[in-house]
């Protein structure tokens, strides 16, 4: 039996260390660096899904909705209460449920913010908490430093 482990203990090693993403490396090595995944086509913005539009089109349609989400705002008044008598929080006079993760963006490379983030919406969270390291913004007291 040990003759056996001795033979085959090279090739777990290279499996284990060059196997694929979703083998044993990430079974086995949690902590090992991952890049992000590629977003889905449907996902991504029109200039990058490879679908050709006219340059105007494109603006022009972007402009009227960001006019039409503005005149959308002005018009009705959004609303956030409490419902002390049945718990529960009411977004625009519905229920409303907080699924709540949270993120220390200091920990996290500035280049995957976005990825971080998108992966939480994805998963279905609403509300994101983060913790804010005052000693790394405020060096000196009176000196604030937020690069």
């Amino acid at each position: 039996m040990p003759g056996f482990l001795v033979r085959i203990l090279p090739l777990l090693l290279v499996l284990l260390l060059l196997g694929p993403t979703r083998g044993l490396r990430s079974r086995f090595l949690p902590w090992a660096f991952h890049l992000p995944r590629q977003a889905p086509k449907s996902q991504l913005p029109l200039h990058k899904r490879g679908t050709k539009t006219a340059p105007n089109e494109h603006a022009s349609s972007n402009r009227s909705g960001r006019r039409r989400r503005r005149q959308q705002w002005n018009a009705t008044q959004r609303m956030f209460e409490i419902d002390y008598s049945r718990d529960s929080f009411l977004k625009d006079g519905q229920p409303f449920r907080y699924i709540s993760g949270s993120i220390h963006y200091s920990r996290v490379p500035r280049f995957y913010w976005k990825d971080r983030l998108l992966k939480m919406k994805m998963a279905g969270l609403n509300a994101i908490q983060t913790y804010v390291p005052w000693n790394f913004h405020e060096p000196w007291p009176g000196q604030y430093q937020f690069s």
